[in-house]
């Protein structure tokens, strides 16, 4: 946690489902940050927020840090600004951002509809620039945070049928990479996350549905988890150390047909040998 503030925030987009799900659920475990829980579906929010209401209160008792959601749109520019308003004040610093809301289509580029084409430029790429430029002067006035984006394995190569999908996973990838630099002589950590193929509400959508249908947009994962129960999943960070070193890799490999796992392991090793929280 960063210099200058008690109780910090960890905001979580796509917190709904999948791989956004997986990391709230990590982060309401360790009780490090209070949460503020990012989805379009609200219905799906309340149970999440319950849970670890709950689970805070049997094992932190009256330390137990708050949980917030926003059931929003983020792909609404008057939703999203009023969004970036809210957690801009002082009474909601942001030490740690994940940006895990995210969708595709699939399909040959110049069948698709160009509107969901531009949808998904807009939810991968021009949010979370934006969230990461609303929170990161404010941690930098507190002298350090944590930055989360969620890429793709698709984001080290061409994806034919998921075109801009791929690219637009490239873009987030290399955009982190460059803020991981430029904040270096600062006590940041900066990551892109890599996932592979995983079990996603956005990615049974992708296989099945050249339109992803709204709950798509949350949780964004790394493709369609495929028939089989149980697959290796191999999860990939692209992230800056402290010790000086640009980028390092951190591996994490699992059994299951869970995507939200891939999320959890890959946390925990992040943890251990990063010192994340």
């Amino acid at each position: 946690m960063s210099e200058g503030a008690d109780i910090c925030y960890a905001l979580v987009t796509g917190a709904s489902s999948g791989i956004g799900k997986a990391y709230a659920e990590y982060l309401g475990q360790r009780n490090d940050y209070a949460l503020l829980l990012i989805a379009r579906r609200g219905d799906l929010l309340q149970p999440l927020k319950r849970d670890i209401d709950q689970f805070r209160r049997a094992h932190f008792k009256d330390d137990a840090r708050a949980v917030e959601t926003v059931a929003t749109d983020l792909l609404d520019q008057s939703a999203l600004a009023a969004l970036i308003d809210y957690v801009q004040t002082d009474e909601r610093p942001v030490d740690m951002l994940v940006n895990c809301a995210g969708f595709a289509t699939l399909g040959a580029f110049y069948g698709t509809d160009i509107e969901k084409e531009l949808s998904v430029v807009e939810l991968n790429c021009l949010v979370p620039m934006r969230l990461v430029r609303a929170v990161v002067p404010g941690m930098v006035a507190r002298n350090g945070g944590t930055i989360i984006n969620v890429s793709s394995i698709g984001a080290f190569q061409p994806a034919p049928y998921m075109a801009v999908y791929a690219a637009s996973k490239s873009f987030v990838l290399n955009y982190t990479l460059a803020i991981a630099e430029e904040l270096k002589p600062t006590a940041f950590r900066v990551f892109a996350h890599c996932p592979g193929r995983v079990s996603s509400r956005g990615g049974v959508a992708r296989g099945y549905d050249s339109v992803a249908p709204d709950e798509a947009r949350d949780g964004g994962a790394g493709g369609d988890a495929g028939p089989a129960k149980e697959q290796r999943i191999f999860s990939q960070w692209i992230c800056q150390s402290l010790d000086g070193a640009f980028w390092q890799t951190i591996l994490a490999c699992y059994l299951g047909e869970d995507g939200q796992k891939g999320a959890t392991v890959a946390l925990e090793a992040m943890t251990h040998h990063m010192g994340m929280c």
